[in-house]
């Protein structure tokens, strides 16, 4: 087995179907809160724009908006999927890649539905 593969890489391994954008989230831990981009998204994880790296295991909460820019008053209409925690698996000083571990059922609806529903545009997922 080559260790080298993109298939040992945790950055790029993923099990789910992966659907590449670029989204406007907003995270908090208890240490630390920011904003940032989803780069790709599947119904297991997320890869994250960031300014510094995370600790790996630093937990979140995470709210993705449906627009690749999310007005300064974000409402329910601008909320795609809200996730109620999700944990750092890997971290570089520009991204990190999250593991979902917990949402509502009606979010995690929502992510199905909008993975389901979703067309690429000049690489970037359009939800319908």
């Amino acid at each position: 087995m080559d260790f080298h593969s993109d298939a040992c890489d945790p950055v790029t391994r993923r099990a789910e179907r992966r659907l590449p954008m670029r989204r406007l989230l907003i995270w908090s831990s208890d240490h630390l809160a920011g904003e940032g981009y989803v780069t790709d998204l599947s119904m297991g994880g997320l890869r994250v724009t960031i300014n510094g790296p995370v600790a790996i295991g630093t937990r979140f909460w995470v709210h993705i908006c449906n627009r690749p820019a999310c007005p300064a008053l974000m409402t329910y209409y601008h909320l795609a999927v809200e996730i109620e925690l999700a944990v750092t698996r890997w971290s570089t000083p520009q991204e990190m890649g999250l593991q979902i571990y917990d949402m509502t059922w009606t979010h995690e609806q929502r992510l199905r539905h909008l993975m389901g529903n979703s067309t690429l545009h000049n690489g970037d997922a359009t939800w319908e």
